[in-house]
């Protein structure tokens, strides 16, 4: 972690560092503004000319999906790391373990139903809340992301079958993503490099 106050160069190392790592052949997934991808509503008002696409519940992890974003990062993952996605076979011993909302078969729930003993109300309590179009919309919603990518793409030989294939619909987005992370994590032939930047904002 490098700290400090605003200006005083924080971004300049990490920008010297992913560079010094693509000189090495290192694979680097860059997060350029972490203030911008978790919240993006806040970011893009500030400029009219921006899009931005409403987070969406994924029902099963209760996470919320930003496409957009995501298919921005993948899209800067892919094209700073194409020739050596080429090169990285995929371990299908990992593959297809994710959903599609990045949460791996193994991990626990990522929002768990606790229970609040101060307030006396488990956290699900709040969907008896939620109007009939609310319940509706997020059903509706909610029906393309009953698959994950292994359906779709069953036998990647690469990495860059993944994010090339991922690249095509926003929807694959983070699925493809957490898909190269596990992968990239548990090889050795390829150093690793992920920066996130705008942490401190």
């Amino acid at each position: 972690m490098i700290y400090g106050d605003g200006g005083t160069g924080k971004s300049g190392v990490l920008n010297y560092a992913a560079a010094w790592a693509h000189s090495r052949d290192w694979v680097v997934l860059k997060v350029r503004n972490c203030y911008q991808l978790s919240q993006p509503q806040e970011f893009f008002k500030k400029d009219s000319n921006l899009k931005i696409d409403p987070w969406v519940k994924h029902l099963d992890s209760r996470l919320f999906i930003d496409e957009l974003q995501s298919s921005r990062l993948l899209y800067e993952f892919k094209k700073s790391n194409k020739d050596l996605l080429k090169e990285i076979p995929v371990n299908m011993d990992l593959y297809g373990k994710f959903n599609i909302a990045g949460v791996h078969d193994d991990e626990p729930n990522p929002v768990p139903n606790i229970y609040d003993p101060w307030r006396k109300y488990n956290f699900y309590d709040s969907d008896q809340f939620l109007m009939d179009f609310e319940i509706e919309d997020n059903v509706e919603k909610n029906r393309r992301y009953r698959t994950r990518l292994q359906v779709e793409l069953p036998n990647p030989k690469t990495l860059w079958d993944i994010v090339n294939f991922a690249s095509r619909d926003k929807l694959w987005s983070i699925n493809a993503l957490a898909e190269c992370m596990e992968q990239l994590s548990n090889q050795d032939k390829y150093p690793f490099l992920m920066i996130v930047d705008q942490f401190n904002w």
